[in-house]
């Protein structure tokens, strides 16, 4: 998950290079994606999550932690309810908002959840304003969409400054998602 940077740090790390436009596939036991061959996978020591950041796109939190300042995490959140049912998917989606924002009390929302198609399957965007682990804001695009086996979350990280020459990356990323079960 994003993490909240410690007051006052300001990320030392340099600015990593823009997203190559070749991209490398990644697959899931529930789906499959394409993200940028320059960025690297950083599975989650909790299991069953993962991200991908380019170097330098992971910096110290100040604590002696890594947080994401550029790239993409993606997660699964307990979820029941039929995935056609805006409700169920809204409901969903509001708790993992919930939850980034008690391990990231700075976070804010910045545009309501939108309905979305995810590779044909009924989702939601959600963007979040937050402090970058990099210095400055941040902002955090969060694509949901409820599964079978849960509420599959993407939460797409860029400063702000730097928002604009990654936008056409996630969506790319995003573009690509294949669920196969």
């Amino acid at each position: 998950m994003v993490k909240k940077p410690a007051s006052g740090a300001l990320g030392a790390a340099a600015v990593p290079a823009l997203p190559s436009r070749n991209f490398s596939e990644y697959q899931a036991s529930s789906y499959t994606l394409k993200y940028p061959d320059n960025w690297k996978k950083h599975p989650d020591g909790n299991g069953g999550g993962v991200s991908f950041a380019p170097d330098g796109g992971v910096v110290d939190d100040g604590s002696g932690h890594g947080a994401l300042a550029y790239g993409l995490i993606i997660g699964m959140a307990e979820a029941k309810g039929d995935p056609n049912d805006g409700n169920a998917v809204n409901s969903a989606t509001q708790q993992v908002i919930h939850d980034l924002q008690k391990s990231n009390p700075s976070m804010k929302i910045m545009r309501q959840g939108e309905r979305l198609r995810l590779n044909g399957q009924p989702g939601l965007s959600t963007y979040l304003s937050n402090v970058s682990p990099a210095g400055g804001q941040e902002t955090d695009w969060v694509v949901t969409v409820l599964r079978p086996e849960g509420l599959v979350y993407f939460v797409c990280v860029a400063p702000q400054s730097a928002y604009d020459s990654y936008d056409r990356t996630f969506s790319s990323i995003l573009d690509s998602v294949r669920f196969t079960r």
